[in-house]
Formats: structure tokens, C-alpha cells, sequence
């Protein structure tokens, strides 16, 4: 890992996590799976991971200084074997910002927003607003749902992170399947 100006990124933890863990039963429980494993890059700016099992990995890694990367979707295919991932470069992060919304007077603090390989989620607020930071450059899956009964899951795919920039999201809408209020009466 290097920094932009081309130095070795020194010290930096590296977090290795399952990308397909996604399991809304450990999230409503409080559960939220960690890393697999994690390594802290040498003065070379080099990390390392031994034992690996088979499978499809996110690599995430940032600093103290809100510099971070994010390496998706590589494949172990045989735990025996080494797999160089070339040079990535640190970069500022960025940040998802959005408005979730439930009709029929659902409360968007029982939202649960998750991005998808981190392990990590935010809450909206009372009004539905929320922000996603701390997310290193790249393109990324969120899946909106909710605690209450009667609205679907939404997922959105490639919502693209720029460096020191904030993505607005369009409003996030749920469907509600339930049987709606009566109106006009």
C-alpha cells in the first residue's frame, strides 16, 4: 500500500472479511461479523496474510489520518497457494449520503443501511436522513431494510465513492406490502 505522493503506507491495518457473509438474522441480533483476519503493513508499506480459506474477500485498510482502500472481491482458490495483489494507493475517503423513506408512517430509524463486504451499517435518523462515511474510493452495494414487517429489502448496486467528495442518493424508498390505511374517509 502507498500513499498518493508514492511513499510507503507504513503501519496501516489491513482487515480481511468474507464478502458473501451477509446474514440480516446477525444484524437484527446485534451481531455483526468481524474481520477473518488482519495484518499492519511494514515500513515498506507490505502486508500479509497467512491461512486463508477458500473464498470470495473484501480487503479493507485506512489509517489514523482518514486515508483508507478498499480491495473487493478476491478469490482465494486454493489455501496453499500466495496471491500478490499488486500496489493499491490510499486515498481520502469519502461518503454516501441519502434520505430513506417508508409510506404509511413507517419509521425510518428502524432502517438498517448496510454496505455490503464491510460489515458495517448506518441508522437513519427521525427524518430518514443519513450519511455513510469513512468509505475509502470505489463502487459499492448498499441494502436498505427494515425491522417493522410489511416492506420489502431495496438494494442498490455501484454507487460510486470519490475521494473527498459526499455521493447524494436519490431517495431511498421502500415498498410497503401490507395492507394500506384507509384515506379520505
Amino acid at each position: 500500500l502507498v500513499y498518493q505522493d508514492g511513499q510507503p503506507a507504513k503501519g496501516v491495518k489491513a482487515n480481511l472479511r468474507k464478502r458473501d457473509f451477509l446474514d440480516t438474522a446477525n444484524i437484527l441480533s446485534g451481531t455483526m461479523p468481524g474481520a477473518v483476519d488482519s495484518a499492519v503493513t511494514d515500513s515498506n508499506g507490505v502486508f500479509k496474510i497467512d491461512s486463508v480459506d477458500t473464498g470470495l474477500y473484501v480487503i479493507e485498510a485506512m489509517d489514523n489520518d482518514s486515508n483508507g482502500v478498499r480491495i473487493d472481491s478476491s478469490t482465494v482458490t486454493d489455501p496453499d497457494s500466495s496471491k500478490d495483489l499488486g500496489t493499491d494507493t490510499l486515498k481520502h475517503f469519502g461518503s454516501i449520503q441519502g434520505v430513506v423513506y417508508l409510506p404509511e408512517n413507517g419509521d425510518p430509524t428502524t432502517v438498517f443501511v448496510l454496505a455490503m463486504g464491510l460489515g458495517r451499517f448506518v441508522i437513519p435518523d427521525s427524518l430518514g436522513l443519513f450519511t455513510f462515511d469513512g468509505l475509502a474510493e470505489g463502487s459499492y452495494n448498499l441494502i436498505f431494510f427494515t425491522t417493522l414487517p410489511d416492506y420489502t429489502v431495496k438494494d442498490t448496486a455501484g454507487i460510486k465513492v470519490v475521494s473527498r467528495q459526499i455521493t447524494e442518493l436519490d431517495t431511498v424508498k421502500l415498498t410497503f406490502t401490507g395492507i394500506p390505511t384507509p384515506k379520505n374517509i
